[in-house]
């Protein structure tokens, strides 16, 4: 009789759980309490804007290698596109449209660089993002 594991849950870590245990001879059981699997990153039509909103795209940042090890084992990753730089639209409660965009500096410097350039954030705010490069440069991150 093989061991088994009951998952709750059918999010991005529920999901990796039970492939990673399944790939180890885990017998998987998972229950998720609404219709979508994927927890927060899953895309809807907006009918108003007539195009695909992605949620969760935060997710498929570089440094989560275990996400891409995931998308891997269950045969997705090479459906990804990569952009050479960070770019996001937000909207505001008034469906304003915010543009993100990140430069073609080195590291750190292009979110800086995008950060400065968002009209979504007021002067204080852009400031305030200073203080990160700091600690990130005392703390030799960079």
């Amino acid at each position: 009789m093989g061991k088994s594991v009951i998952i709750i849950g059918g999010g991005l870590a529920g999901l990796a759980s039970a492939v990673f245990l399944c790939n180890k001879g885990y017998d998987i059981s998972i229950y998720e309490a609404t219709s979508k699997w994927g927890g927060r990153t899953y895309s809807y039509f907006d009918s108003e804007k007539e195009m695909y909103i992605d949620n969760g795209q935060h997710i498929l940042a570089g440094w989560y290698e275990n996400t891409f090890e995931y998308l891997k084992i269950i045969g997705t990753y090479d459906k990804l596109k990569f952009k050479n730089n960070l770019s996001l639209d937000f909207y505001d409660k008034e469906k304003q449209n915010y543009k993100f965009r990140c430069g073609n500096l080195p590291g750190v410097y292009s979110l800086l660089w995008g950060i400065f350039k968002f009209s979504g954030f007021n002067l204080n705010d852009k400031l305030k993002f200073l203080k990160i490069k700091k600690i990130i440069n005392d703390k030799n991150l960079l």
